[in-house]
C-alpha cells in the first residue's frame, strides 16, 4: 500500500512538473512572438525547449562557472541549429587582408596594465539581427554609427542600414555568414558606395533585391586598418575606440551575465561583432572585454557580453578591424 502511494505520487509530480514547463513554454512563446507551422513541430520545439531549460538549470546550479545562462529567443534551437544560422560556415578560411589602409600593425605585448576604455556611450543600443545570420553586415554598420558619434562629439544618432549590406554585397551571401572576409566585402563596399539609412533602407530579415542608396545623407567609410590578430593588439586598440572582430560563439546561445571564459568552446564558430569596453578585474577578478552584439536586448547583458581575457581562444586567429573614419554626405 506504502509503495503503491508513493509510485502515485512520483506520477503526480511528473505530472505537474510536465505542466509547470508547459506553462513556461507557452509564456515564452508569447513572450517572442513564436508560432509554429503544425502541432508536429510545436511538439518538436517544446521537446527542444525543456531540454535547453534542463541544460540551463544545470549550469547555473555549478557554482564553478563565472556565468550564468537564461532564457532568451533562442530556447526552441538546438545548439546545431543556433550555430547554423549564426556562425560562419567555412571554419578554415584563408584570412585576407583589407586593400584599404591595411598593414599589419605589429605591437608587443609589455605586460604592463592600461586604462579602462568604454565606448559604450557612442554605441547605440544593438540591433536585433532575428533568423538573419548576417553579423557581418549588423557589424559593418553599427561600427560606422559607433564613429559617426565619435567624430562628431555629440549626439550625432544615425541608424545606418545593415540591408543595404544584406542585399548588395555581392561577393557575400545575404543573411549567411561564409568567413570572416565577409567584413572586409562589407567595409570595402562601404567604401566605394554611399550607405542609407535605416529609415531609408529598412530591415527585412531576408536578402532582397539591391535597391542601392536612398535617402537625402548618405555615408562612407574612408579608412579602416587590419590589424595583427592577437589578444594583446586588440587591447591596445581599443585606445583609439571600439573595434570588429570575429568571435568563437559556440557557447554563447543562452549567456545571461557574468564573464563568460572561452576555453568551454570546442571549435570556431565565428560570428562578427563589436568590441567597446576594456576593463581589468571584476569581481571574478577577471580582465575581459565588453562585446555588443546583434541579437537584441533579450539576449546576455541588455545584449552585451563580457568575454574574459585569460584565455588564449579562437578569436585571436581571425583578423581584427580598428581605425575608422566615416564621412557624411
Amino acid at each position: 500500500m506504502i509503495l503503491g502511494s508513493t509510485i502515485i505520487l512520483i506520477l503526480l509530480g511528473s505530472i505537474l512538473a510536465s505542466q509547470t514547463i508547459l506553462n513556461k513554454f507557452q509564456d515564452w512563446k508569447t513572450q517572442f512572438n513564436k508560432n509554429y507551422q503544425s502541432k508536429y513541430e510545436e511538439i518538436y520545439r517544446f521537446q527542444v525547449y525543456n531540454e535547453n531549460f534542463e541544460i540551463i538549470q544545470k549550469h547555473n546550479s555549478n557554482n564553478e562557472y563565472s556565468y550564468t545562462l537564461g532564457e532568451n529567443q533562442f530556447m526552441d534551437l538546438t545548439n546545431e541549429e543556433f550555430l547554423e544560422i549564426y556562425a560562419s560556415k567555412n571554419y578554415m578560411e584563408e584570412i585576407s587582408d583589407s586593400k584599404i589602409n591595411s598593414d599589419i600593425i605589429l605591437t608587443n605585448y609589455t605586460g604592463k596594465k592600461v586604462n579602462l576604455y568604454d565606448w559604450s556611450d557612442y554605441c547605440m543600443w544593438p540591433k536585433d539581427q532575428g533568423n538573419c545570420g548576417a553579423g557581418w553586415a549588423f557589424a559593418t554598420a553599427e561600427i560606422m554609427e559607433c564613429y559617426l558619434i565619435i567624430q562628431s562629439g555629440s549626439a550625432y544618432y544615425r541608424k545606418l542600414s545593415q540591408q543595404q549590406f544584406i542585399d548588395c554585397v555581392d561577393r557575400n551571401y545575404g543573411c549567411e555568414t561564409r568567413s570572416m572576409d565577409d567584413i572586409v566585402n562589407a567595409l570595402e563596399y562601404a567604401n566605394e558606395v554611399h550607405i542609407s539609412e535605416l529609415d531609408y533602407y529598412p530591415q527585412t530579415g531576408k536578402q532582397d533585391i539591391c535597391k542601392g542608396t536612398r535617402g537625402l545623407q548618405t555615408f562612407t567609410i574612408t579608412q579602416f586598418e587590419t590589424i595583427q590578430n592577437d589578444k594583446f593588439t586588440l587591447v591596445e586598440s581599443l585606445i583609439y575606440g571600439p573595434i570588429v572582430a570575429g568571435f568563437d560563439i559556440s557557447g554563447w546561445q543562452f549567456y545571461k551575465d557574468g564573464t563568460y571564459d572561452c576555453f568551454l568552446d570546442k571549435k570556431p564558430n565565428h560570428h562578427a561583432i563589436i568590441v567597446k569596453a576594456l576593463a581589468f578585474h571584476d569581481k571574478e577578478d577577471k580582465d575581459y572585454i565588453e562585446i555588443q552584439n546583434s541579437w537584441g536586448s533579450n539576449w546576455g547583458r541588455s545584449g552585451s557580453i563580457k568575454y574574459s581575457l585569460k584565455y588564449n581562444c579562437n578569436v585571436y586567429d581571425r583578423p581584427i578591424y580598428r581605425s575608422f573614419k566615416v564621412q557624411v554626405h
